[in-house]
């Protein structure tokens, strides 16, 4: 994404732990998290932060924040239903995040938006693997 027009202008910050396996096809993660990746680009200001741990359970935590304007409370859930999206005039399906929503379930996972101090935040939580 740092090639991209969008994700080239803003500051990636990766950090965490490294060498864990989590219970998902690799293709599944890449895809839910590229997805999650591009919402975030789309959306920040200045800059985007990605974080991975391990979960209080000994599977994986990963959290994916941007610096953007949020989104209001009562919309929170709508933005996890296939088609929805705050922004219409944008390029975009508004498929992403429940694409995003449906590997991770998939898997056996969550995925959670909320809003963090500034812009959204994206919690992912998989089984280990």
């Amino acid at each position: 994404l740092r090639r991209t027009p969008e994700g080239g202008r803003l500051d990636w910050q990766v950090s965490g732990a490294r060498g864990l396996m989590a219970e998902i096809d690799e293709s599944d993660l890449a895809e839910a998290l590229g997805a999650l990746a591009e919402n975030a680009a789309r959306h920040a200001v200045t800059w985007v932060t990605v974080l991975v741990s391990k979960s209080d359970d000994g599977g994986v935590h990963l959290e994916l924040a941007d610096d953007g304007p949020g989104i209001p409370e009562a919309r929170l859930a709508d933005l996890m239903r296939r088609g929805a999206r705050l922004d219409e005039s944008g390029p975009g399906e508004g498929l992403g995040l429940a694409i995003a929503r449906d590997i991770v379930e998939g898997a056996g996972g969550s995925l959670r938006l909320e809003n963090g101090a500034r812009g959204l935040r994206a919690t992912v939580v998989l089984g280990a693997g």
